[in-house]
């Protein structure tokens, strides 16, 4: 069983056509024709009305819509889990919008896999019809009295239609709207293709995928020919250079070339208009740590001119409704919203020319999308193994690509124990060797999964919350990703993640293969790589049909508008941070202490150089060289001049995973303070009169202030009082003398400072 398993979902749905000659009445990209739905005429059902009044978003600091149909709760016509009914897992519920030809509103409903059509005029259901064999509903259309939808089940998406009218089985009171049908296969979608909408395409019926590849919805494989008047979108990556252009082209000429605020996630055509303008749907991730999908629909001239935009209220829903936007007839545009108390609203969104910034619509006291409010859970510091990022990719395929022989009573019936749900890749199959099942609540290794189920254990439960008395085996959703970091027996769940010391958060444009997306209270997934329009994920899940661990692609419409954020697992191996410190009087190692002597006024130039230090997991990113505290440098290696003194040279190092690493080394540098000896070349005048006082100038070198003066005969010593002396420069001295005696004799001046003495004589005369 191959590990890479694809995720379907359904864009944003136009309105659709069922033969050539009637998609000519509109030039959509795709056009809807309502047909009758298999199905009983009976009253219409309460607790559903039409909303004429005033919009309850007509501000232009939020979003701009108006609710035209509301559906309470209570009636059970969308039918799903509200926030309270579950427990750390992901709810299911409506997924698709699309629009009749006649106006109505058709909402498919994954939770039980149903088709509703509802009137726009009264809110009347006019039909509700539920597959009874199909494993994830995304999108359906009628054709002829038949609805075609797509299963977008894990094992084999597929195009499928439902059986004629005398094959369907009435639900509930005779008279009821409620019909469950068996589906026949129309079309097995190829493995390397993502399907995410259906449409007619030269009278033809054809699935698109999410790289923007059109294929023929009867076989799966036939290439479908591209109308060159409807305008082609370049594809969405917000981690390729320049992710902030939009472009799209017509008949292969670039007409819209739009730089947009933030990175583009998804980009997909909503549809193109009578006069050739068209309407373009794109999903921007905005904010820094928590993720924000900013859904957008942005109206553009035939000429590719942006007229207006208009914002999705995507955060508002409980949940993510890959296909929640669609265009009808008349060029106005609806989308859905399901709320947290299970309620659902279709709107119709109103276009304005500018939009405020997402992040401060989100700041405005919006809730986070299913208004979950996540309690900060303190639990005791949880030990984190160290692992390479290569082993926890390692270790995530390993249990993804694992399979295990399950008997015909691991995988069990409804009888087997009532309170579980049987993973939806499991049901109705006989026995074989199948991935690790989706449980609640689980944290099986690969080897333990094997072992419960040797013991009799149940394969999986896709409900959210516990079985009450029975063996069951398998992984939830924290589970998988505790046993892809080897911290055993889930010891964490998605709300208690964050606080458990075994993550940090991160900005999510640095998220790498190996990091984590975490709602908190819903889901985890371990992100791997980027692609066209998508995201593929190593997770645990029940969405799409899966119930078991899988290598899944992901459309960002998969993400739920808010709430989700990026981690980093902190037991990657830290970097270690070593230098050289190089310099011609020798190299200067970290952590040691070097000394170094210079003449006074002289420096040392280091060079310094971090190639002994360590990335131990991928790759260093970033250095900081820092002396006595002051950034010189954020390059690998550095050059640097040190002058007399103590100096603390630092380096700290950050591999790409974000963690840091610092090394020091102290620098003392001493000057050694050469003290010359005074020098005397000059005496003038070198003649004394007997009996005088004379001032004589003294020349030479190396005087200072603080020299003693004296003067000197054959008998003896005579000081020069202090008065005597005059400091001109280190050069020149006026010194006094006055001599007695009555005879020409020989005299001698000395200068003597720090132990050095210089001597010159001079005559003294009658």
């Amino acid at each position: 069983m191959t590990s890479k398993n694809r995720i379907g979902s359904h864009m944003l749905s136009v309105a659709r056509g069922i033969r050539e000659a009637l998609a000519t009445r509109l030039t959509f990209s795709s056009v809807t024709v309502a047909v009758t739905l298999i199905a009983l005429l009976t009253p219409t059902l309460s607790l559903v009305s039409v909303r004429a009044d005033k919009p309850n978003r007509s501000t232009a600091s939020t979003t701009n819509y108006e609710i035209v149909l509301h559906v309470n709760h209570g009636s059970q016509v969308f039918r799903f889990p509200t926030r309270t009914e579950t427990d750390d897992g992901e709810l299911r519920g409506p997924t698709s919008l699309s629009i009749t030809e006649s106006g109505n509103f058709l909402v498919v409903n994954q939770a039980d896999n149903s088709v509703v059509e509802l009137s726009k005029t009264d809110g009347a259901v006019i039909a509700k019809t539920v597959f009874a064999d199909v494993r994830a509903l995304t999108d359906a259309f009628q054709i002829a009295g038949r609805i075609y939808a797509i299963d977008a089940n894990n094992a084999q998406p597929r195009i499928v239609e439902s059986d004629a009218a005398a094959d369907a089985q009435a639900l509930g009171e005779p008279g009821s709207r409620q019909m469950q049908v068996h589906s026949n296969t129309v079309a097995e979608i190829r493995e390397d293709e993502l399907p995410t909408r259906l449409s007619m395409r030269d009278g033809r019926l054809a699935v698109e995928t999410i790289s923007g590849e059109i294929i023929s919805a009867l076989d799966g494989v036939t290439k479908v020919r591209r109308d060159k008047r409807t305008p082609v979108i370049a594809p969405g990556n917000p981690f390729l250079a320049d992710a902030n252009r939009l472009r799209v082209s017509i008949r292969g000429k670039e007409r819209v070339n739009l730089e947009l605020p933030n990175p583009i996630a998804e980009t997909e055509l909503l549809g193109v208009l009578d006069s050739g303008e068209f309407l373009v749907y794109v999903i921007e991730l905005s904010g820094e740590e928590e993720l924000l999908l900013d859904h957008t629909v942005l109206h553009f001239s035939a000429g590719g001119e942006l007229i207006n935009q208009a914002r999705v209220p995507a955060y508002e829903r409980a949940f993510a409704i890959p296909n929640g936007t669609a265009l009808a007839q008349d060029g106005v545009v609806y989308s859905l919203i399901a709320r947290d108390n299970g309620d659902v609203d279709i709107v119709r969104l109103t276009f304005v020319e500018s939009l405020p910034k997402f992040s401060e619509v989100v700041k405005r006291g919006t809730p986070p999308e299913g208004g979950l409010q996540t309690e900060s859970i303190s639990i005791a510091a949880l030990t984190t193994p160290e692992l390479t990022r290569a082993q926890i990719q390692a270790n995530a395929r390993n249990i993804v690509n694992s399979t295990v022989w399950h008997t015909i009573a691991n995988i069990g019936t409804s009888a087997s124990c009532p309170t579980r749900v049987i993973p939806a890749y499991l049901r109705g199959r006989p026995a074989g060797s199948y991935q690790i099942a989706y449980s609640w609540g689980g944290a099986d290794t690969p080897t333990g999964y094997q072992s419960k189920l040797g013991g009799g254990s149940l394969a999986g439960n896709a409900q959210q919350g516990y079985t009450n008395g029975c063996n069951v085996a398998g992984d939830d959703c924290s589970g998988f990703i505790g046993n892809v970091w080897q911290m055993w027996n889930h010891p964490f769940s998605t709300s208690s993640l964050p606080g458990s010391g075994a993550v940090r958060s991160i900005p999510w444009s640095t998220l790498m293969s190996g990091d984590v997306l975490n709602r908190a209270g819903v889901h985890i997934m371990m992100y791997d790589r980027s692609d066209s329009n998508s995201l593929w994920v190593w997770e645990a899940t029940t969405d799409y049909g899966t119930g078991r661990v899988g290598y899944n692609q992901r459309p960002w419409r998969d993400v739920p508008s808010t709430s989700y954020a990026a981690w980093r697992y902190n037991g990657l191996p830290k970097p270690i941070a070593r230098f050289y410190a190089i310099s011609s009087w020798g190299v200067q190692s970290e952590g040691s202490y070097g000394t170094y002597t210079v003449s006074p006024g002289q420096s040392i130039r280091f060079s310094f150089d971090s190639g002994r230090s360590v990335p131990n997991s991928s790759y260093m990113a970033a250095w900081k060289w820092r002396v006595n505290g002051t950034l010189i440098s954020t390059q690998s290696s550095t050059s640097y001049t040190l002058g007399a003194g103590t100096h603390v040279v630092s380096l700290e190092v950050t591999n790409s995973e974000g963690s840091i690493a610092s090394a020091s080394a102290t620098i003392q540098i001493n000057q050694v303070v050469i003290v010359l000896a005074p020098r005397i070349d000059l005496i003038n005048p070198s003649y004394v009169r007997f009996g005088q006082g004379t001032w004589l100038g003294v020349y030479g070198g190396n005087f200072q202030s603080s020299m003693r003066v004296q003067v000197r005969t054959p008998s003896g010593t005579w000081p020069i009082a202090s008065s005597g002396v005059s400091f001109v420069n280190s050069g020149f001295v006026w010194v006094w003398v006055q001599m007695g005696g009555s005879a020409r004799y020989t005299a001698w001046l000395d200068i003597v400072q720090n132990g050095y003495v210089a001597s010159r004589s001079f005559t003294v005369g009658p």
